[in-house]
């Protein structure tokens, strides 16, 4: 399905056209409640999201990733919606 996305609508979304934003925001708000359901549903799905976070928590670049979910912890607490199965 990506591999289909042309890459000049590519290349024109990272040049930042704002006029051309909203038809990717919208996809990429759907494709942000598919991937949140496939969550919710699939343990397969969690074991690749988990995977591929895994592997970014090796490495420098998830170092402001981590403090700011440690302060996010600190300053709003446990989140009381967690699932814990």
């Amino acid at each position: 399905m990506f591999s289909k996305l042309p890459e000049n609508a590519i290349k024109e979304l990272r040049e930042h056209h704002p006029e051309k934003n909203e038809g990717f925001i919208q996809a990429t708000v759907a494709l942000t409640d598919i991937a949140t359901n496939m969550l919710r549903e699939s343990p397969e799905f969690r074991r690749a999201f988990a995977k591929i976070h895994e592997e970014f928590l090796k490495y420098p670049e998830s170092r402001s990733t981590i403090e700011q979910a440690l302060q996010a912890q600190k300053e709003f607490g446990p989140n009381p919606n967690t699932v814990l199965n």
